[in-house]
């Protein structure tokens, strides 16, 4: 210990373990950066960190009484001291904001610590009287490339890989389950994206103001559930309120206005019984976090904490401009804002193994769009148009804007019954009364206008193929 002064931090080591005592939910925080207790300098913490990961590990709550018995029960009681310990190193945080950055300074001394040791081995094998330099470059090749690896992702030999699961084809296996894919309720925009949306993807929907791009998401979340998939929705935008009547009048059939006026019919008692049987008995659940000033880095620790305690298949987050700023720069501007979160959010879809669907809206240079440009492309914007977009297009798995070219028109203030409206209704190929979507990006297959049969149900605000479902008006 004496020849490791400078390399550890028992500061730190106090703060992270104090941190974990009084905010449990932090926990998320540092287990991707301190994989092991022995990460810690001081045994007592080592004893401290492994017994906090085995009651998070249980699911149980990791307050100084339970803690306190943990350690008694596994006989490491008398290691630690005293209980004035736990609760002086708990008593001496008041945030939890700094958790990260000790977190990683707990690593770089233990990083610090294992190379002095490999230093120390490399210099005794130097001493010895037969040693050839070719031998002392052989043990520092080997001993460098096994702390590498500890530092590193794993490495594969890709032609190996590719061998392997070209075999598990040939075989007949199947090589993705349903459980990788995240399908929406449009039959043909699922196959069009090659079966739907992939775990590890993140997904841009994008569009202006009232083109349904949050009815949409939801309405994912919702489908999925009925398939056992439990999302995390964020809503960044909406009250929780707004978001509970959205998902109402989705499943039940019930006009928005109804639940504002409180204006129910005996018809719309009786629909929103069977609505909450239904909502009761699906086999996946969606979880709401309607927190407004939220980072890209909460919505990874938040993410992190439902994945483990209850599985997670997609999170949304709508919508991507309002994530604040994970670092306290003050002097960083909108753009590059948006770009630092999309590539934590892109990150955050990789690790958990999650559709992160993300909302955008559009800048204003949709709006000089041509309606006819090109003709048929109904107005549909570009991914440059993404507001604040260039780290976005990057990042982005796959762009998709909904749109509902009739409300286009009437944005443009074209209505039934102008003559301007019918003239530019006839010049167009897509029936302006259809919904499509616009598939500006797609890793799995070409780009372009999905459409057929169609519809946006008003009352219910979702999207659906006439041909596979039957939705009625109330």
């Amino acid at each position: 210990m004496n020849n490791f002064t400078h390399h550890f931090n028992i500061e730190a080591e106090q703060n992270v373990l104090g941190t974990l005592i009084r905010f449990p939910d932090s926990i998320d925080t540092v287990v991707p950066i301190l994989k092991s207790p022995i990460v810690f300098s001081e045994r007592r913490h080592q004893i401290i960190f492994k017994c906090i990961l085995s009651l998070t590990n249980q699911s149980l709550p990791c307050d100084l009484t339970t803690l306190h018995n943990k350690l008694k029960s596994e006989n490491e009681w008398k290691s630690i001291g005293s209980v004035h310990y736990l609760a002086e190193i708990a008593e001496s945080v008041v945030t939890d904001c700094f958790l990260e950055s000790h977190a990683k300074i707990i690593q770089e001394k233990y990083d610090l610590r294992k190379l002095m040791v490999l230093s120390k081995k490399i210099y005794e094998f130097c001493c010895k009287t037969d040693t050839t330099p070719s031998q002392v470059r052989e043990i520092i090749e080997r001993e460098i490339t096994k702390f590498d690896n500890s530092q590193t992702a794993k490495i594969v030999n890709i032609n190996k890989e590719v061998v392997n699961f070209a075999n598990t084809i040939l075989s007949g296996k199947q090589i993705l389950n349903k459980t990788d894919i995240i399908e929406t309720r449009i039959p043909i925009l699922n196959e069009y994206l090659g079966g739907g949306l992939f775990k590890g993807d993140m997904v841009i929907i994008g569009g202006p103001p009232s083109m349904a791009k949050t009815s949409f998401v939801l309405d994912i979340c919702n489908w999925n559930q009925s398939c056992g998939k439990n999302s995390l929705f964020f809503a960044l935008d909406e009250t929780k309120e707004a978001i509970f009547q959205r998902i109402l009048s989705a499943e039940s059939g019930i006009k928005r206005d109804r639940f504002l006026n409180k204006s129910f019919t005996k018809n719309d008692i009786e629909f929103l019984r069977q609505t909450s049987d239904n909502l009761s008995n699906k086999a996946g659940t969606t979880f709401l976090c309607g927190e407004s000033l939220l980072s890209a880095i909460d919505i990874r620790s938040i993410s992190r904490k439902i994945k483990r305690i209850n599985g997670l298949d997609i999170v949304v987050v709508d919508y991507l401009s309002l994530l604040s700023s994970s670092t306290n720069n003050k002097f960083i501007n909108q753009t590059q804002l948006v770009g630092e979160n999309s590539k934590i959010l892109k990150a955050t879809a990789k690790e958990l193994n999650i559709v992160m669907l993300v909302v955008s809206q559009l800048s204003r240079e949709y709006k000089t769009n041509g309606i006819n440009e090109n003709k048929g492309k109904l107005g549909l914007p570009t991914q440059a148009m993404l507001r604040d977009s260039g780290q976005i297009e990057a990042d982005a798995n796959v762009i998709i804007f909904p749109w509902r070219p009739l409300e286009v028109f009437r944005k443009r203030g074209l209505t039934d019954g102008n003559r301007d409206y019918d003239n530019e209704k006839n010049k167009n190929v897509y029936p302006i009364e259809d919904a499509l979507f616009y598939v500006a990006k797609n890793k799995m297959g070409p780009s372009g206008i999905v459409k057929g049969n169609l519809k946006f149900h008003g009352t219910r605000m979702l999207f659906y193929d006439e041909k596979a479902f039957e939705i009625t008006n109330i």
